[in-house]
């Protein structure tokens, strides 16, 4: 095992080190497949935060805008249009890709049977307080935590 017991160690660089195998990552939960090991298991396994990102905080921040922009515009595929562009995807051979997609299409229809939040009118509200919260996040400088 390398480093401490539910602590994640950097580099000068910012980079994570992979408990495992002692190796500096910019994303360790793209790592643990070749240990062969879930994020769950990992951060079980070494006493780790189920919050604690495993990828470097910069790596976090670029991906964060990215994000961001996709659930504003609503481009988290589900429903009709979810599966079609899951066969596409099939039919291009991209397994690791189709299996997260499939994943997500799950997720997102048990969410729309069993979660409220997902009635229109509830939704729009939701959206809109949480976008209110980011700003007013962003304006005092809290964004980052």
């Amino acid at each position: 095992m390398f480093g401490r017991l539910g602590v994640v160690s950097y580099d000068a660089e910012g980079r994570l080190q992979c408990h495992i195998c002692g190796r500096f990552c910019v994303h360790v939960g793209s790592h643990l497949k070749v240990h062969r090991v879930t994020p769950c298991e990992y951060r079980a396994s070494f006493e780790l935060n189920h919050l604690q990102p495993l990828a470097s905080r910069e790596y976090c921040l670029s991906r964060r805008p990215i994000a961001l922009k996709n659930q504003l515009e609503g481009k988290f595929p589900s429903g009709d249009v979810g599966r079609a562009y899951l066969e596409v995807e099939r039919l291009k051979g991209s397994n690791q890709y189709v299996r997260r997609l499939q994943e997500r299409l799950t997720r997102s229809e048990m969410m729309q049977v069993n979660n409220p939040s997902f009635l229109g009118e509830v939704r729009r509200k939701i959206s809109i307080s949480q976008r209110r919260s980011w700003l007013r996040r962003r304006a005092t400088g809290k964004e980052s935590q």
